[in-house]
């Protein structure tokens, strides 16, 4: 428990203290994690195991006879007994870390390598586990000195993660964390007889159920470390940052795509823990994209935390790849001249039919009319030479206040007519900035004669706007 101790261990001094975890059976691919101090004076008998599985058989511990006190590994699947190193009866803590992915064993003391071997690929180690022991053995044969913060995951790190986490306390919420019996349950030195497990704070159940501890007193118990090893805040990151580049504008390539890289999005994007992932939507835009396109990045850290922001990329198409062939205007207007549409767009004679009627632009001319792409040019048109739309002015709105003081006025109240338009791509709006306020509130502070205003939209852009008086009544007198 941090404020108590530094770190709460598990004392293992009669010599037949074990922890039980059952049923446990290895992950296909893992790492086992440990810290460990052994005392100066062994067990006196065969090899102190840190960590087991029953059959099939893995064990971590350390060495007896030629190899007293070194690291010690007995691998059934592959490799067989084998040890590492300098006698490490030393009063000291060590951290050791193995690792198995697929054949591949590794094998970590204090943060170094230390060797490898390989083993059977297909092999699932156990049908339970214990801590301090192998799956036999008796009085003499356990593990003699303290434990702490034993972590299986299931997958295999590398040293470089390792490193990142084995000075730092889990919370128990980590990815791939399916075991960890951190100690931090018990009291330290105090009465814990009531207490039959040390809890797997992963949240998984893989529980350990205490065997032979005395659990009183600052021997066979839960007890404070002689020298901190593990830092309680490492570990807890800040939320991700995701930074994204300023909008920019892009030429739509020759096949009529632009591809949208990570690069072009990301500004230094942060993740205290690390970044799990990165990913930007979307990846390409097209020409049936249109102009604007919101591009979100999100960034996701080793914890699952994420973050977002968005960029706007904007499409240009200066080779008119993305006109739309043979589109069709209406115009019907006699008062639009062949010279207006040649003076203000430099469309040729051609492609147009003089007067009234349809108006007809072929891809590949020198004007390009798609509507995603030149929304501009199309605005420059129907505002200017009314070619795309009849338009008739606004009425007078009268309005009156209902009793909770508001009122709505609607577009159909302003009276104003359009004819002849494409209505998938004109709108009427009461706002500059939104095409589609087809209605709008008004309350006490619209009292009287102002005016309101229309405004004409084609596409994304406002090419026309109509102002009219509007009158708000107060039949209720809630205004006064």
């Amino acid at each position: 428990l941090y404020g108590q101790c530094d770190n709460v261990v598990l004392d293992c001094s009669n010599n037949d203290d074990v922890v039980v975890i059952n049923p446990y059976t290895s992950p296909a691919n893992f790492t086992i994690m440990a810290w460990f101090k052994s005392f100066s004076t062994p067990n006196g008998n065969n090899e102190d195991r840190i960590f087991s599985f029953s059959t099939p058989r893995l064990e971590i511990g350390l060495g007896k006879g030629a190899s007293e006190g070194l690291l010690w590994v007995y691998d059934s699947s592959g490799g067989g007994t084998m040890s590492w190193g300098s006698n490490l009866h030393d009063d000291t803590w060590h951290h050791v870390a193995l690792t198995r992915s697929g054949s591949n064993r590794n094998i970590y003391l204090d943060g170094q390598f230390v060797a490898s071997w390989t083993g059977s690929a297909s092999v699932l180690y156990g049908t339970w586990a214990r801590v301090g022991r192998w799956h036999g053995g008796g009085t003499a044969e356990d593990w003699f000195g303290q434990l702490d913060d034993i972590r299986v995951y299931d997958r295999a790190m590398t040293l470089t993660e390792i490193l990142d986490v084995k000075d730092c306390a889990q919370t128990g919420n980590e990815p791939n964390l399916n075991v960890l019996l951190d100690f931090e349950d018990g009291t330290p030195a105090g009465n814990n007889a009531g207490q039959a497990l040390a809890m797997d704070a992963s949240g998984n159940g893989n529980n350990g159920t205490l065997h032979n501890f005395n659990l009183v007193g600052t021997t066979s118990n839960f007890v404070c470390a002689s020298a901190p090893f593990l830092s309680p805040s490492c570990g807890m990151c800040s939320d991700p940052i995701a930074n994204c580049t300023s909008d920019f504008s892009v030429d739509i390539g020759s096949d009529g795509t632009y591809d949208i890289l990570m690069s072009d999005i990301d500004s230094g994007s942060t993740a205290d823990c690390g970044v799990a992932a990165m990913s930007i939507t979307p990846t390409v835009v097209t020409c049936a994209d249109g102009v604007v396109n919101p591009v979100t990045l999100v960034i996701t850290d080793v914890n699952g935390m994420t973050a977002s922001c968005t960029t706007v990329v904007s499409v240009d198409d200066p080779q008119e790849l993305c006109c739309i062939a043979n589109l069709v205007v209406n115009t019907n207007n006699s008062d639009v001249q062949d010279g207006e549409y040649i003076a203000r767009n430099t469309i040729t004679s051609n492609d147009l039919v003089p007067a009234a009627g349809n108006v007809v632009f072929n891809a590949g001319t020198a004007t390009c009319l798609d509507p995603g792409f030149e929304v501009a040019l199309t605005a420059e048109f129907c505002a200017i030479a009314e070619g795309c739309c009849n338009i008739t002015n606004g009425l007078k709105i009268i309005e009156s206040l209902g009793v909770s003081g508001t009122g709505i006025i609607d577009i159909a109240q302003a009276g104003i007519s359009l004819t002849d338009c494409n209505a998938g791509i004109y709108s009427l709006s009461f706002s500059d900035t939104n095409p589609n306020m087809e209605s709008m509130v008004v309350d006490c502070s619209n009292l009287g004669i102002s005016n309101y205003t229309v405004y004409l939209w084609i596409g994304n852009v406002v090419v026309e706007d109509f102002s009219n008086l509007l009158q708000v009544l107060d039949p209720f007198a809630i205004c006064i």
